[in-house]
C-alpha cells in the first residue's frame, strides 16, 4: 500500500542518505530534523489507510448482497483521489515548476528515469555537488523545505482519509 511503502522503505532510505551524510556535511540536520517528523506524519498516515483498507474489504465482503451502498463506496473513492491530490504540489518542483508530484517525478539530475522524492533527492545532490559553503547552506534549507513539503503532503492526506462525517 502507498502508505506502508513510504514508512517502511522510502523515508527510512531517505533517512539512512541524511545518516550518511552528517558528517561531511552538517546541512543535512535540520533535514534530518524534518525526516524524524515525516516519520511520525507517515506512521499517522499508515494507520489511517489501514482503517481505509478494512472498510473497503467490508464492503467488498457485503457487495454481493448489499451492491446499492453507492454513498459508501463513493465516499471511499472520493478520499482516495483526494488523496493522490495531496502529493501534487501546486506550485511545482523548486528547479522544474512543470514537475509538481512530491513523491514521483522526473529528477533534474535524471531526466531519463522517475525518482522518489525527486525534490529532497536533488537538494541532496545539490549539497554533494556545491561548490562552496554558502551554495551548500542554501542547498541544505531548500532539503529541509523540499520534506516539509512531503511531510505536509502526508498530514494532508492523513486528514483527508480520517472519516469526519
Amino acid at each position: 500500500m502507498y502508505a506502508q511503502t513510504l514508512l517502511e522503505v522510502y523515508v527510512p532510505d531517505l533517512r539512512n542518505t541524511l545518516d550518511s551524510l552528517k558528517t561531511r556535511f552538517p546541512q543535512v540536520k535540520d533535514g534530518r530534523a524534518q525526516v524524524t517528523q515525516l516519520i511520525r506524519n507517515c506512521q499517522e498516515f499508515a494507520k489511517q489507510a489501514e482503517v481505509i483498507d478494512n472498510e473497503v474489504k467490508e464492503i467488498l465482503k457485503k457487495f454481493s448482497t448489499d451492491y446499492l451502498d453507492q454513498r459508501r463506496i463513493k465516499s471511499i473513492n472520493d478520499r482516495l483521489v483526494a488523496v493522490d491530490r495531496c502529493f501534487v504540489n501546486p506550485w511545482g518542483m523548486t528547479h522544474g515548476p512543470s514537475k509538481r508530484h512530491v513523491l514521483y517525478s522526473i529528477s533534474d539530475k535524471d531526466s531519463y528515469s522517475a525518482k522518489v522524492m525527486p525534490g529532497v533527492y536533488d537538494e541532496i545532490a545539490n549539497i554533494i555537488q556545491a561548490e562552496n559553503g554558502k551554495e551548500r547552506n542554501e542547498a541544505g534549507k531548500e532539503l529541509a523545505r523540499q520534506i516539509s513539503i512531503i511531510q505536509i503532503s502526508v498530514k494532508c492526506a492523513t486528514n483527508t482519509l480520517l472519516d469526519m462525517i
